[in-house]
């Protein structure tokens, strides 16, 4: 007799193989940005600033389009949005294009507001969550923090590995 369900182990293996199901819908909430940087928008301008305007290419793995040739932006947060586009060529020799232009948001799990925001080098917590940051993030979305967390400090690891 077998007591395990087939589909379910299956679909539960799948997953641990990140072979997610189109069908899934999941439980973080976060938003991910990928920011476009150009020699048009002199970000150098806005580091004295609180925030910093970036370039949005796509918003939650959806693409956005241009107004007439002009691209969408974003305010970020300060030190973190300046020093990213401070360091982004050296963040693309290290972590590549896609890794170095993210900056991924975690939401409140109750209120939807942002808690925390990961960049490739830095983390930016909002005002207000500095000492229990964790408790506000769902399960999933904790578990994704961590799990980004761990790829950035292996990627830079590995870089700094090399360099020796």
């Amino acid at each position: 007799m077998n007591i395990f369900n087939t589909k379910k182990n299956k679909q539960t293996a799948d997953l641990m193989r990140n072979k997610i199901p189109a069908d899934h819908i999941s439980k973080k909430k976060k938003n991910t940005y990928t920011v476009v940087f150009s020699s048009f928008a002199p970000t150098h301008l806005f580091v004295m600033c609180q925030e910093t305007p970036l370039g949005l290419a796509t918003e939650n793995g959806k693409q956005l389009s241009t107004d007439g040739g002009w691209i969408r932006c974003k305010q970020f947060p300060n030190p973190a949005a300046a020093e990213m586009a401070r360091d982004y060529p050296r963040f693309r020799e290290i972590m590549g294009e896609k890794l170095s232009t993210t900056i991924i948001e975690y939401l409140d799990k109750y209120t939807g507001k942002p808690v925390v925001q990961v960049y490739p080098n830095m983390v930016y917590l909002f005002d207000g969550y500095e000492q229990d940051f964790k408790s506000h993030l769902n399960h999933a979305s904790r578990r994704d923090f961590e799990h980004q967390l761990a790829l950035r400090k292996k990627i830079f690891e590995q870089a700094t590995q090399n360099q020796r």
